[in-house]
């Protein structure tokens, strides 16, 4: 698996850092991977960190550096992760004064681990009618360098607040290894990050994958507002979907960890997203079918 989110250093190297390992470690976690046996490779990408004329702002972009590593380490140390190979590309750049491009800031965070039943996978799309849905974490309000910042901005510097945090790890940690059980028992069939475009994009996805509706409400999902909780990058956050059947034995794997009951998956074509008695979203899905396979023209986005 894999993690990448180069757009949070224009805010914060470290939390660029940070939520790229956590990605990759989610998307094991949503296939069932045993999570305490799993390595990480570390691939910077970084425009060129030394102080000179052709760089003025070496410094700056050297501290960055340090500041990503001691992310990297604060993390993989939490998550029991260790680095086992990596790459460093340090002169991503071009040409020189006013004119000089340079890529932002990168940490590719790749991952692989030990799947005890590969036949126990979980995929991220929505499979049948009557399947409960879950939020697996907490959102806060962080749209700092999201999908949706860029997109709204005219300018295009996409800010937007705070970058997602990666403030208890080690929490975080015990919530993914309860659900890699619960995946690799056989009890959790799907499952999907949370990450660009925030709780929105991924139900989206999800039904997009199943040709399939849901009926969702997001209250409760976050001490934020309807916007941060929809559209928000929040790390930790996973979106899954188990059977009736299999909810109670589900909600004692997970008992003690932060989840929220979000609503099912229905037999109709629509995604309707509420917020308690306010509908935020209501598309077809074969809209979002047609907007999934079409350009990347803004003008034709729902």
């Amino acid at each position: 698996s894999c993690g990448i989110v180069p757009r949070y250093s224009d805010i914060d190297a470290g939390a660029m850092a940070a939520a790229a390992i956590d990605e990759a470690v989610r998307n094991a976690v949503c296939v069932g991977v045993n999570i305490d046996k799993i390595a990480g490779l570390d691939n910077f990408c970084w425009p060129g960190p030394i102080q000179s004329d052709k760089t003025p702002d070496g410094k700056f972009k050297l501290a960055q550096l340090v500041r990503a590593n001691r992310e990297l380490e604060r993390v993989c140390r939490a998550y029991r992760l260790p680095c086992v190979s990596g790459k460093d590309s340090m002169k991503n750049d071009y040409g020189k004064g006013p004119d000089k491009i340079s890529i932002p800031p990168t940490l590719l965070f790749s991952l692989f681990g030990n799947h005890p039943d590969v036949r126990n996978s979980a995929t991220s799309d929505f499979k049948n009618a009557g399947d409960v849905i879950y939020l697996v974490g907490e959102s806060h309000d962080e749209l700092g360098a999201s999908e949706i910042s860029y997109m709204l901005k005219n300018d295009n510097s996409g800010i937007g607040g705070n970058a997602p945090s990666l403030n208890n790890p080690e929490k975080l940690f015990s919530s993914y290894r309860a659900l890699s059980t619960a995946i690799n028992t056989g009890v959790v069939k799907t499952a999907h990050d949370c990450s660009e475009g925030g709780v929105g994009v991924a139900l989206a996805e999800m039904c997009i994958g199943g040709r399939i509706g849901a009926d969702i409400d997001l209250d409760g999902t976050g001490n934020c507002d309807a916007f941060a909780r929809l559209w928000g990058e929040s790390l930790g956050r996973i979106i899954i979907a188990v059977s009736k059947d299999n909810q109670n034995q589900f909600l004692q794997i997970m008992a003690g960890h932060k989840i929220t009951l979000l609503g099912e998956v229905t037999q109709s074509e629509k995604l309707t997203i509420n917020d308690g008695f306010e509908t935020l979203v209501d598309c077809n899905v074969e809209d979002l079918v047609s907007s999934w396979k079409g350009t990347l023209d803004m003008t034709g986005a729902i």
